[in-house]
């Protein structure tokens, strides 16, 4: 019984160090509520663009690009220019009576990170959903993200975007009345293959 308080004022001084440990690494890696706020502009901004490219509002897409935009794309090549991309996506993804594509990010990959000089870079994944005309929206594809947001005219805007790694997109399968292990090749299921299991 002598050893109970001991124990508790143990537990009591770890709980003070983890504490402190934790307080002084967020410090260390630059945890700030100015970059807690910076991350959520940044993620507020992204997704405001990401609104305006999923229902082509091609006047409000061209607001959040800086003039002088570079869009790097792992199928699609170098994009020089605001006014270059705009039009491409006028004529391309938001053409008349052609496909609409829809993208969706995965929340849990998502990151943002200060960059000097008024900057901030985001990344993550996003999957892509294609309606054609009399077809029902479809799962189409997976990809990385990197965009770097510059503060310019005390707006933040993209100045480079980086898509690549595109490819098939990637689920899981969940059997909830089967409680054994479904044995899944590292590079995941696709769709089909998933469909074809079942």
């Amino acid at each position: 019984m002598n050893n109970l308080p001991t124990f508790w004022l143990f537990l009591l001084v770890l709980l003070c160090l983890g504490a402190s440990a934790v307080l002084v690494n967020a410090q260390a890696i630059g945890v700030t509520q100015a970059g807690l706020n910076l991350g959520q502009t940044i993620i507020q901004r992204d997704s405001a663009f990401w609104v305006a490219y999923n229902t082509c509002d091609v006047d409000g897409i061209r607001g959040f690009f800086t003039e002088d935009l570079e869009f790097y794309h792992d199928k699609g090549g170098l994009t020089e220019g605001c006014d270059q991309l705009v039009a491409s996506i006028e004529t391309g993804l938001c053409g008349a009576g052609g496909n609409r594509l829809r993208r969706v990010a995965l929340d849990s990959t998502v990151r943002v990170y200060p960059m000097a000089d008024d900057g901030a870079m985001i990344l993550g994944e996003h999957l892509f959903y294609v309606t054609e005309p009399g077809r029902a929206e479809y799962l189409d594809g997976r990809a990385r993200f990197m965009d770097y947001w510059q503060l310019t005219a005390g707006q933040w805007k993209m100045s480079r975007v980086f898509s690549y790694d595109h490819g098939p997109a990637v689920v899981a399968v969940i059997r909830p009345a089967d409680t054994t292990a479904l044995s899944v090749p590292e590079s995941g299921i696709h769709a089909d293959e998933a469909t074809r299991r079942n």
